[in-house]
C-alpha cells in the first residue's frame, strides 16, 4: 500500500545481571577489574577495564554463571575497545559444547567461530566495537556461562607479551544475553 511500518519487536530481558558492573557478580581469572571508571558508548562514565592481576598473566579473562533452556536461541553481545591486546573472545558454554569466536577489538572483524550461527559488530563512536554471536543452545541448565577474554591474537586466549599487573588489555561494556536471533540495542 505503500506504507512504511515498524517492524515489531517484542520485549526482551537481558539474562545477564550487573552488564556494565564486572566487579560483583563476575568472576575473573587471571584478571582484576579496578575501581578506575572509563567513557562508555553513551558517554557515560561507567565502562571498566580488564587488567591482568600479575606480571604474565595469561588466560584473561570475565565468567557470568547464568540459566539458559536448551532449544532456544540465544545472542550473546558486549561493547569492547582494545587496550593492550586487540582481540575479543566471546564464549558460551552450557556443559555440553561452547560456542566461540574471536573480534579484532579494533574493526570488529571476527574469525576462529565455533558452533554459532552468526556473529556481528557494530562499529561505534571513541573507538568502541559491539560485537556478538548467536547460536542454539542444547542443555537445560543453571549452570551455563558466558566469558570476555583479552586476547593479543585470534585463535589463542594468551595476552601476549608479558604484561605487568595493571595493565589496562581490554575495556568492556554493556554485555547482554538475550533469547533471540539478533541483540537488541543496550
Amino acid at each position: 500500500s505503500g506504507e512504511v511500518t515498524t517492524p515489531f519487536t517484542g520485549s526482551r530481558t537481558n539474562k545477564l545481571v550487573q552488564s556494565q558492573t564486572f566487579k560483583t557478580t563476575w568472576a575473573t581469572n587471571n584478571a582484576a577489574i579496578p575501581n578506575d571508571l572509563f567513557e562508555a558508548p553513551d558517554n557515560s562514565l561507567t565502562a571498566q577495564a580488564i587488567t591482568a592481576n600479575s606480571s604474565g598473566a595469561s588466560s584473561v579473562f570475565v565468567q557470568q554463571t547464568v540459566a539458559t533452556t536448551a532449544g532456544e536461541t540465544y545472542t550473546y553481545s558486549a561493547h569492547v575497545k582494545a587496550g593492550a591486546n586487540g582481540f575479543v573472545l566471546l564464549l558460551f558454554f552450557d556443559g555440553n559444547l561452547s560456542r566461540t569466536a574471536y573480534f579484532n577489538a579494533a574493526t570488529g572483524a571476527a574469525s576462529n567461530t565455533s558452533d554459532v550461527l552468526t556473529t556481528s559488530f557494530d562499529k561505534m563512536d571513541d573507538d568502541w566495537v559491539r560485537v556478538s554471536i548467536t547460536f542454539q543452545n542444547t542443555v537445560t541448565t543453571s549452570s551455563s556461562f558466558v566469558r570476555i577474554f583479552s586476547a593479543a591474537a585470534a585463535g589463542s586466549t594468551a595476552t601476549g607479551a608479558a604484561f605487568q599487573a595493571g595493565t589496562e588489555l581490554l575495556y568492556i561494556w554493556g554485555a547482554q544475553l538475550e533469547e533471540d536471533s539478533r541483540m537488541s540495542a543496550y
